[in-house]
């Protein structure tokens, strides 16, 4: 009979808690965490309208996968679109001292195209 060598059996146990991370949903952890405390109608619901829209509001009420993964995208789309509104100010802020930079300089018509530019972009 070979002897059992003792390396073997930590390896063993070390792959198998490796294997139970690749197989775990943080997705589907986080909804459950988010869900907590929720009910299927929600808690609150609140009804506003205008001329031009109305809005439903629910609130504590409990999200499908669906739903969590729409708010997810939601949020990284948000994300590139804060970074698309930051660079836009930069451009305009950048041919704003242009401008300022050529109208102290006398030339007038160069400083008109890099304000307008800057209100453009």
């Amino acid at each position: 009979r070979p002897a059992v060598d003792p390396s073997v059996a930590p390896a063993k146990a070390l792959s198998r808690e490796y294997s139970k991370w690749r197989k775990y949903d943080a997705d589907a952890a986080l909804l459950e965490f988010e869900n907590e405390g929720t009910t299927e109608e929600g808690t609150q619901t609140r009804c506003m309208a205008s001329r031009q829209s109305a809005m439903l509001c629910t609130e504590n009420y409990t999200k499908d996968r669906e739903e969590y993964d729409l708010d997810q995208d939601i949020a990284k789309q948000i994300g590139g679109l804060k970074q698309h509104l930051a660079q836009r100010l930069k451009d305009a802020a950048g041919l704003k001292l242009e401008g300022n930079k050529m109208l102290r300089e006398g030339r007038f018509p160069d400083a008109c195209v890099a304000y307008q530019s800057g209100l453009e972009a």
